[in-house]
């Protein structure tokens, strides 16, 4: 009985904690809601007008892409980039191995202050491919619908002549003459109806593997590219330059480098060239949205509304400019269509009063006669 005792106390002990417990967990859990409640309520009628409200364009790191130039740090930074493309150095002849490893070291040696090299991958663009296979397609096939139809109507002209001969009796030879050439040139377009057949299949099955391996993304094309920059620095000069002076420098100088590297590339066997604009503002958005640029790429962009759509705030002031020309050239127009049309109501009148005149002084006249 004793051990009964102690072990029904026990029970009701841990019973009565775990009732606490529960108890303070609701009591917490009731003022958390409410605490949550008055915090989401003060959260809707917050003034947030003393906060600092920013350009999104403050928080890109550079200012401009232009001119094949990407612009940073207020207009004084240049950066152009070099994509290159090189060949399997391991499975190349060891004569090309050395003169390779030579021209590197000659490209090193133009390298003055630090450069970037960036490595990177997308997928295969075959989009450009598959409009001309399209294009080659309907052309194959609108050849292939005339050359049929000409064929159709060189075949019933045949028959025609066949006919022809028949009535006549088939005494004539240059009837049979005529005939065999019409049957030769019937031969050589069946010949040619033929060829552009094979080629329509051909060119179907190539797009079929086109879409295919759109599909699927195929395996992904390694982008090799060199970053290189030039930074205006104002002692290095000795007067003040202007903004369009200082871009029409930098112009010059990247020009100069980018032409240095890029011979010193080709000794190595590399190919290189300097990226254009549209090129630069592509690398840049498949930097921070990778998805979104494989599935929507820049061409689509510029074939979009997208810089029509979107209004930045250093537009309203181009907005304002060219609506107020656009309304003085109408206020222009029409005093000039007024003035042409007083004009010619003062030219009417002025004509009608000369013939009402010479009416008059006809009249006149008859009566002087009489």
């Amino acid at each position: 009985m004793y051990i009964i005792d102690k072990i029904t106390q026990v029970l009701v002990i841990f019973l009565v904690i775990l009732l606490a417990v529960f108890a303070s967990a609701g009591v917490w859990y009731i003022r958390m809601k409410r605490r949550r409640k008055k915090t989401k309520l003060s959260d809707d009628g917050a003034d947030y007008q003393g906060l600092e409200r920013r350009n999104a364009l403050d928080y890109v790191k550079f200012d401009d892409i232009r001119d094949d130039m990407i612009l940073a740090e207020n207009n004084t930074r240049f950066i152009a980039v070099l994509r290159c493309q090189g060949f399997d150095f391991y499975y190349g002849h060891i004569a090309e191995q050395y003169a390779a490893q030579n021209g590197y070291l000659g490209f090193l040696n133009t390298v003055t202050k630090p450069i970037t090299y960036r490595q990177y991958t997308k997928a295969v663009d075959l989009e450009h491919t598959q409009d001309n296979y399209a294009t080659a397609y309907n052309e194959i096939q609108e050849a292939l619908f005339n050359l049929s139809e000409d064929y159709k109507a060189a075949k019933q002209r045949l028959r025609e002549k066949e006919q022809d001969l028949e009535k006549e009796g088939g005494s004539r030879q240059e009837a049979h003459l005529e005939i065999s050439c019409m049957l030769d040139h019937l031969i050589s377009m069946q010949r040619e109806i033929e060829a552009l057949e094979w080629r329509l299949l051909h060119v179907r099955d190539q797009l079929a593997y086109l879409d295919q391996l759109a599909e699927k993304s195929g395996a992904p094309v390694s982008m090799e590219t060199y970053v290189f920059d030039w930074v205006y620095d104002p002692m290095d000069f000795p007067v003040e330059m202007t903004d369009d002076e200082i871009a029409e420098k930098a112009k010059e100088e990247l020009k100069r480098l980018a032409r240095q590297k890029i011979n010193a590339l080709s000794t190595a066997g590399v190919k290189a060239y300097r990226c254009t604009t549209d090129e630069l503002i592509d690398m840049v958005r498949r930097h921070f949205q990778p998805l979104s640029s494989d599935r929507y790429r820049m061409r689509n962009v510029g074939d979009s509304s997208y810089y029509s759509d979107i209004t930045f705030m250093e537009g309203k002031d181009r907005l304002k400019k060219a609506y107020d020309e656009e309304l003085t050239l109408d206020i222009v127009r029409a005093v000039n269509r007024e003035f042409e049309d007083g004009a010619e109501r003062t030219v009417g009148m002025e004509n009608a009063g000369s013939e009402t005149k010479g009416k008059g002084d006809g009249g006149i006249a008859d009566d002087k006669k009489r």
